[in-house]
């Protein structure tokens, strides 16, 4: 029999392991980010992804949800499309629903004000990322914990990963956790998964439309070893779109 996705895509490459459903990039980092139908990938990461980020005026960390929740809060788009060499400016949304920009004088004193202390922004290629430049989960994995939280809402802006993968039918539990250690290709990308993503107190965090939920995290930890999800690298360019195929390479 050939497998269907659940989505209608026809799985008819061997070793198929999904396909992707939905692509997230994340302007600024520890904020909402913007769906996309299609995204330039290089060694560097998704184009544009995690490129702008708050830092600690007072202790020149770099701000993140772990650090200041309240930025998970806010969302994140771009004003214009950028490409893996070059950076475009940013509209920050407050969730009051007032809103900044990367290039406006006041951006640093509005987003000190609405984290209660002072920070500055920055922006950089591929310096951003906390665990690798490329995350991946399945929704396979999103239903299973689902299933060992019923009361709790899972959906994947508790993960904010780049890719969603739709998996093939009959495909149950965290099968993204047995690709660590291996090349895939995604499209006409060839990408190595090469650890899995541990997770802290932001999958549990408050985000807009969704409330603080501590079981979320207890639940990784106890059960998953505090993983849930995968990262990739590329030693390559290429574009990944909705749709593409992901194979065993």
């Amino acid at each position: 029999m050939i497998p269907i996705s659940k989505r209608g895509y026809d799985l008819t490459i061997m070793a198929t392991l999904g396909t992707i459903n939905q692509i997230w990039r994340y302007p600024f980092k520890s904020m909402c980010g913007e769906y996309i139908d299609s995204c330039p990938i290089t060694p560097m990461g998704v184009a544009g992804d995690r490129v702008w980020a708050v830092r600690d005026a007072q202790t020149g960390k770099l701000g993140s949800g772990k650090r200041l929740p309240a930025l998970m809060m806010c969302s994140s788009k771009y004003l214009e499309e950028p490409s893996p060499d070059t950076i475009t400016h940013a509209a920050i949304t407050f969730p009051d629903g007032s809103t900044t920009q990367t290039d406006h004088d006041d951006v640093h004193d509005r987003l000190s004000e609405y984290l209660g202390k002072a920070v500055t922004i920055e922006s950089s290629i591929g310096e951003h990322f906390d665990g690798s430049i490329l995350s991946m989960q399945t929704d396979a994995s999103i239903e299973s914990l689902q299933e060992m939280l019923p009361e709790s809402e899972i959906i994947h802006a508790r993960f904010r990963h780049n890719l969603l993968i739709q998996t093939p039918i009959g495909v149950h539990d965290f099968p993204e956790l047995d690709w660590v250690g291996k090349d895939i290709a995604v499209g006409d990308v060839q990408l190595t998964v090469h650890k899995p993503i541990r997770r802290c107190t932001m999958v549990s965090a408050p985000q807009p439309n969704l409330t603080e939920d501590q079981q979320i995290l207890r639940t990784i930890i106890d059960n998953l070893n505090r993983c849930l999800g995968v990262y990739a690298i590329t030693g390559m360019s290429g574009t990944l779109r909705v749709g593409d195929v992901i194979r065993a390479d």
